[in-house]
């Protein structure tokens, strides 16, 4: 059972959407080496012994696999509280958010398959499509022409940061 009371819905619905780009093949789970890249990507352990006791500690089930509950328990008991300075008090406790910069490249990375730099039309129906988003072709043209603002045909980083929102509210 999870420990979902203390975070916000937006943050589980943030959480729920890095599970789904790090379940690749949609099982309902993320084998323990691939969470073991997810700690070092995010910087939450990056010795081995390290990430062990961290898959050890949420793999509640001893199965060798990370399901959403398992993950929801990793990212709230070890991302690190990021307090802001000129923030209120009820953002003071806020977790880092997926949509800080390095956690951006991660989600960038996932969306190009091809790990040429750029997100394809193609590439970003396939990820769409895992998301459980079945959207038409001219709603992926749409999304598309929106994000691309150099009108190239594709996605580079700097466009795709452009579109999420800052990630906390100043």
């Amino acid at each position: 059972m999870s420990q979902r009371g203390d975070i916000t819905s937006e943050e589980l619905e943030s959480l729920k959407q890095a599970f789904k780009l790090y379940d690749r093949d949609g099982d309902g789970g993320i084998t323990a080496s691939e969470f073991g890249s997810i700690l070092k990507s995010l910087n939450i352990a990056t010795h081995p012994k390290e990430i062990e006791s961290i898959v050890a500690s949420v793999d509640s089930n001893n199965d060798g696999s990370i399901d959403f509950d398992e993950f929801v328990v990793a990212m709230t008991k070890h991302m690190p509280s990021q307090p802001r300075q000129r923030q209120s008090r009820r953002y003071s406790s806020q977790r880092v958010s997926f949509h800080e910069d390095d956690e951006l490249l991660q989600c960038f990375q996932a969306f190009d398959k091809n790990n040429d730099g750029y997100i394809s039309q193609k590439e970003l129906e396939e990820v769409m499509s895992r998301l459980g988003e079945n959207l038409t072709s001219q709603e992926i043209l749409d999304m598309m022409t929106e994000a691309d603002t150099n009108k190239d045909g594709q996605i580079d980083f700097k466009e795709f940061k452009k579109l999420w929102p800052p990630a906390h509210p100043q």
